[in-house]
């Protein structure tokens, strides 16, 4: 079924009715790249109740030219071609309408703070995360139609201090052949691609064909000259398919061999490293075998507070990472692998690029967020360094970014034993610190007289969840709670956790109970 539907305004918004059947819609606008999605439309001859039900929220696609040569935003009247494989009816097809603002959901929801979340829809790996003129973009994989997987897009949200983020327009949609699927992003600091230092080149997998076995993924540019604010993308691949499902494209520049390196994850635990020194033509240096490491590689250099000596690190999405050297042609490991999340939330962390000698790594955390118009958080951004423990291993640390550690504000501090009590009526984020004598053995946090976590600083212990990991370096504590979402460190910061929190009401009750002498600190983050 063909219609047309025309009208005026800087979008085009999209009836999403959440928990009922998808269909296959296929959206033009001005004559531009189809964009074809899975929507879950309510189509039904008898309507519940006797009345049309009207949808849960509307996503928006932006009204521009969507062609690959221009994306130019036009103020007179725009003509959508939509394309059903059925009978959409007119109740439905009359709220597919163009409009200079998108309706707002009234009810916030139970939402954190100072984490990011989408407004509405599902939301997994952070993308294309990069650094300008005092902005930091972060790009993402979202479905804007639904709150589960599926319409893979690029999402983009802004911040300046890591902090408080702003959700922009969605700069790429799928079409017909592809999904988008993740990749990242770097300053054009050479003028490339006959565009200028200052625009933005996006890297992203061309997750093609849809619906079939042996899907042939390939690698593609997409470029922003209005800072990533809207993307044009090239035809043709940078990276043609090395392996069937090949994907997660990161590249940076590496200023030793003055080349860029892409690394990119191939199947199973296997990746390869490659270089180029134009961005279009790759030559491939190394095959890597990381088992069980799997998918969304980064590749970094960190220094070691202790030491002042600088290892480079290749990682993967599920947190596990190797420390070692890198000559731009190779990596060697010089130590066993590691894992550094305790916890199974985090996945597909990525770091920044231009922001010099600081690495600043965000996760997907892969949260339920049951009853609410929106799925998945992306953690707290931290700045990534190595620590050198006792046996002269080195560890990943993740400490909190500058802007956090500056933004905190102190509530109250007590020292006790036994028992401390604390109302917060303010609604807001906070951590707790909390350091231990070398008397106590036990400390224990409950939030509305629910315990979300334990520790046994004796035994080298935490028990989250009812998940009890190992944690060393456990006599200083950095528990952030933040709404829904808790994330404890220890000490040196090399142990990090992440949960999602139960239902709490609008004051939040805090006990923390430790055998022996403690000291706590409330501090609200984000003032």
């Amino acid at each position: 079924m063909n219609y047309t539907v025309t009208g005026k305004g800087s979008y085009l918004l999209v009836p999403v009715w959440v928990g009922q059947e998808e269909k296959s819609v296929s959206l033009s606008i001005d004559g531009g790249e189809d964009i074809f999605l899975k929507l879950p439309l309510y189509i039904s001859a008898k309507p519940v109740g006797g009345a049309f039900l009207e949808p849960t929220f509307f996503a928006s696609i932006p009204a521009f030219s969507t062609s690959e040569s221009s994306l130019q935003r036009v103020d007179n009247n725009h003509t959508l071609l939509l394309v059903a494989d059925e009978d959409l009816g007119e109740s439905i097809l009359s709220l597919f309408t163009f409009s200079d603002s998108v309706p707002q959901i009234q009810n916030r929801g139970r939402r954190p703070f100072v984490h990011f979340t989408a407004k509405t829809g599902w939301i997994n790996d952070p993308n294309g995360m990069v650094y300008k003129d005092g902005i930091y973009h972060l790009y993402f994989q979202y479905n804007p139609f639904n709150t589960k997987w599926e319409n893979m897009c690029w999402g983009h949200a802004v911040s300046s201090d890591l902090l408080h983020w702003e959700q922009k327009d969605t700069v790429m949609f799928p079409n017909k052949e592809a999904h988008i699927f993740s990749g990242s992003g770097i300053v054009n600091s050479h003028s490339l691609l006959n565009l200028s230092s200052s625009a933005l080149i996006f890297f992203y997998t061309y997750a093609t064909p849809r619906g079939e076995e042996n899907r042939a993924f390939t690698q593609k540019i997409a470029c922003s000259t209005d800072n990533g604010t809207s993307f044009v993308r090239s035809k043709g691949n940078f990276l043609s398919t090395i392996a069937p499902e090949n994907r997660d494209p990161k590249v940076f520049y590496h200023k030793e061999s003055s080349s860029y390196i892409c690394v990119l994850w191939l199947k199973e635990s296997s990746y390869c490293i490659l270089r180029s020194n134009n961005l279009t033509e790759w030559t491939e240096t190394q095959r890597i075998s990381l088992p069980p490491a799997w998918e969304c590689p980064d590749l970094f250099r960190l220094k070691c507070s202790q030491t002042g000596e600088s290892k480079w690190v290749f990682w993967s999405a599920d947190g596990y990472y190797l420390v070692g050297s890198f000559d731009g042609y190779t990596f060697e490991a010089e130590q066993e692998m590691q894992k550094t999340y305790l916890t199974a939330l985090p996945y597909a962390a990525q770091t920044f690029s231009n922001t010099e000698d600081k690495v600043i790594s965000i996760a997907w955390l892969r949260m339920q967020n049951e009853g609410e118009l929106y799925r998945g958080a992306m953690s707290l951004p931290r700045s990534f360094s190595l620590v050198q423990k006792q046996d002269g291993k080195y560890c990943l640390s993740h400490s909190p970014t500058e802007q956090y550690k500056a933004s905190l504000k102190e509530y109250e501090t007590k020292t006790f034993t036994g028992v401390y009590d604390s109302s917060l009526e303010v609604k807001k984020a906070y951590e707790i610190k909390i350091e231990a004598s070398k008397r106590a053995s036990v400390i224990k946090v409950c939030l509305n007289d629910t315990e979300i976590f334990m520790c046994n600083i004796i035994e080298e212990t935490a028990t989250l969840s009812s998940k009890t990991v190992k944690m060393d370096n456990i006599s200083e504590l950095h528990l952030l709670i933040d709404e829904n979402i808790a994330e404890l460190t220890n000490k040196d910061y090399t142990c990090i956790a992440h949960w999602e929190l139960p239902s709490v009401s609008e004051t939040s009750k805090l006990k923390i109970y430790s055998e022996g002498e403690c000291t706590a600190g409330i501090y609200f983050v984000g003032e």
